[in-house]
């Protein structure tokens, strides 16, 4: 009776103000094509927009005491008048630190077929009464012509602005001591408001162009941040810690008259207005996961847009034609270094999802109503992308390593010209060129076999196709790579001067060899020098050899494709360790940028291989998760019991029980043969070198070993 006396109510508010359309649950649509992972591919892991989750979690544990909503007059600081706001601000105060969220790589292959969990029931909640009593009319705003955004590339987090692309970047503020993060746009083009680190906790601050003149809006108890500023340029609002949770306030432009707008006694984070004015959207934690509200100022009404327990949705932005929803959802479950943008139709309550990345893809924010920018944690970078929701690929946008939180804003042309050049910023370097294949063609390590011998194992690898990207050389180009699959075909693009590039490259099991042929190149749509990619199919071939199995004779089975990965399936002699070889390290804890999946799939005849000497066969089962091997030696059963563990990246095997017999055998005698046992599971896993073991999982039929491995170029 409740949920349908609530959408009765939800019913009659959406009638009197005949704006919001028809808000609803997330209904995830498995159905619906990724966009294709914007890949200069690195992380898989980007941070949130103000601050991560474990950051907003710290904050919001240390809570101040309860302070009036009305800031405290704020201490002016001015600098020099001036048309070129490039500012030093004052008092000097190192910052708090702010903490990046780690690369979480094996998300990466989690996201792309993931959605989130099923269509939650909208509900209304009524909420304090407020001082809005009409519908503002709108000023006639000038049209947005200059993406503003955070950079790290002189060093600490400033803000930035450029007309396009990132070579005429110019700072707006520039402060080499402490921290600036989101601004907020006046739309009338004469202001500013940004969140930063300057006082030791973040505080907002107004800027004007034409003065370069900076002071504080707020200097409460607690942190204010993420500003943004309403279309009818009179109101700001943001996030607040000053009464205990972080919850929404309002305030003039000018900095008074603070307005409390959530008092739910739980955390409101990334406030966002609707194109009229009239309605704020916002994350809301207060079931225990975050999920998005919209809180209509003129009916004083809330209504809740998801709930779907375990995934935090964040990052709400209300589309300017009213029919969709842009937002942030995260791409594996409890994960907030994971995040993809989806879209959620108003009106047919159908979601997808839009832009995906190697990493977390964050604030979403509308250039038009087919248009998006975003932030992206790609390879070596976190970028700014301009998403084109009716093409297929994403343009990037910035070129140095770290870029968060784009706005779309007007700035006069005489403003932005008499805004300061960049200073010398560090040079942007590529990857290093790696050299061309050999004069035979291809890799002469790895030979081809028509039939396999009966002895050898299975090894399956499974690429997205973004991963693809991480092994092309950059003798190829220089631009960030992303890759996607389509009619059985692998598809590299990137972007440069001379345009769009697609590669596009058969890839084939004949006669147990894998043959990648280059079936077309284009830049634009247009046919393009095919000379100038001649012999990258048989580089891109030789890395996905050296990326998947060790080098000697293999016989490749099948290549499977679907719509967001390929596997390719391979025969190959099974290696046995003869003495500590000394040829793999355990990686960092966190696995560092652009590192790959490799999952090996092991049968118990196959580990039987790996544990048998010629005169002593011993056999292998899987019992509660661990593994069983029993043999006979003079005459007694002999069984042992191993566990397999991750801990801390490394691969471990721990004898659970042994036994001769009837009798408990001594540990210390399997030792070596616990040792034959790892060395064989990494030396028919993953290549030499650097590993991370990040889990083990087992089925009636097989064991499978997942690890994180960097790319092998060679």
């Amino acid at each position: 009776m409740r949920s349908k006396r609530n959408r009765a109510i939800f019913m009659v508010a959406l009638l009197m103000i005949g704006l919001m359309g028809i808000l609803a649950a997330c209904k995830k649509d498995n159905d619906v094509e990724v966009l294709p992972t914007l890949a200069n591919v690195n992380e898989v892991a980007a941070t949130l927009g103000i601050p991560p989750q474990q950051i907003i979690d710290a904050t919001l544990t240390a809570r101040a005491p309860t302070a009036t909503d009305t800031p405290t007059p704020p201490t002016i600081v001015t600098n020099t008048p001036t048309n070129t706001p490039t500012v030093t601000i004052t008092p000097t105060i190192t910052p708090n630190p702010i903490e990046l969220t780690t690369t979480a790589v094996y998300a990466r292959q989690t996201e792309i077929g993931m959605t989130a969990s099923a269509p939650p029931t909208a509900t209304i909640t009524p909420t304090p009464t407020n001082t809005f009593t009409a519908t503002p009319e709108l000023p006639a705003n000038p049209e947005p012509n200059t993406i503003v955004f955070s950079s790290n590339r002189a060093e600490t987090n400033d803000i930035w602005a450029m007309p396009e692309f990132d070579k005429d970047a110019k700072p707006i503020v520039l402060a080499p001591d402490s921290n600036e993060y989101v601004l907020a746009c006046d739309p009338q083009g004469q202001r500013y408001v940004f969140d930063s680190d300057q006082g030791g906790d973040r505080e907002l601050y107004l800027g004007e162009y034409a003065t370069g003149e900076i002071r504080p809006l707020t200097d409460t108890e607690g942190e204010n941040y993420h500003p943004v500023w309403s279309p009818s340029a009179d109101r700001i609002a943001f996030v607040s810690t000053r009464n205990g949770d972080a919850d929404i306030l309002v305030m003039d432009s000018g900095g008074g008259n603070a307005e409390r707008i959530t008092i739910e006694g739980s955390d409101e984070i990334f406030p966002n207005w609707d194109v009229l004015g009239t309605t704020l959207y916002y994350s809301s934690n207060r079931d225990g996961n975050f999920d998005i509200f919209a809180y209509d100022l003129i009916a004083d009404l809330e209504t809740r847009i998801t709930d779907t327990p375990d995934v935090d949705e964040l990052y709400p932005a209300p589309s300017p034609d009213f029919v969709t929803l842009a937002y942030v959802a995260e791409t594996l479950p409890g994960s907030p270094e994971t995040g993809a943008v989806y879209l959620l139709n108003m009106t047919t309550r159908d979601t997808r999802p839009v832009v995906t990345a190697a990493g977390r893809v964050e604030m979403p924010f509308w250039v038009s109503a087919n248009e998006l920018l975003v932030s992206a944690d790609l390879n070596e970078q976190i970028a700014i992308l301009q998403v084109d929701l009716a093409a297929t690929r994403p343009t990037v946008l910035t070129a140095y390593s770290e870029n968060r939180w784009p706005r779309y804003c007007y700035i006069p042309t005489s403003v932005f010209n008499g805004l300061a050049a960049a200073p010398p910023l560090p040079t942007f370097t590529p990857l290093p060129t790696t050299p061309a294949p050999n004069a035979a063609g291809g890799d002469s390590d790895y030979i081809a076999v028509v039939q396999p011998e009966d002895s050898w194992i299975i090894s399956s690898e499974t690429w997205i196709a973004d991963e693809f990207a991480f092994v092309v050389p950059s003798t190829l180009t220089t631009a960030p790579i992303s890759g996607f699959l389509s009619d059985n075909l692998l598809s590299l693009t990137w972007d440069d001067e001379q345009g769009t590039h697609i590669l596009t490259i058969a890839l084939e099991a004949i006669r147990g060899a894998l043959e990648a042929t280059i079936v077309g190149y284009t830049i634009d749509d247009f046919p393009a020098p095919a000379d100038t990619v001649e012999g990258f199919d048989v580089i891109i071939r030789d890395r996905i050899l050296h990326n998947s199995i060790r080098p000697g004779p293999y016989y490749l089975a099948q290549v499977d494709i679907s719509d967001i990965n390929i596997t390719f399936t391979y025969q190959v002699p099974a290696r046995l360790p003869s003495s500590p070889p000394g040829q793999y390290t355990v990686g960092p804890v966190s696995a560092p940028d652009g590192w790959l999946i490799s999952v090996e799939r092991w049968t118990p005849a196959e580990l039987s291989i790996l544990a048998s000497e010629s005169d002593l066969p011993i056999g292998v089962d899987f019992v509660e998760g661990r593994l069983r091997y029993s043999w006979v030696e003079r005459g007694e059963s002999v069984v042992l019991l191993v566990q397999i563990d991750a801990d801390e990246g490394n691969l471990v095997l721990t004898p659970i029980s042994y036994t001769i017999g009837s009798d408990w055998g001594d540990m210390d005698t399997i030792r070596d043969l616990l040792f034959r046992l790892r060395e064989g599971l990494l030396l028919n896993s993953v290549p030499p070198g650097e590993f991370l073991f990040a889990r083990v999982a087992f089925t009636d039929v097989n064991m499978e070993l997942t690890f994180l491995i960097p790319p092998q170029s060679e």
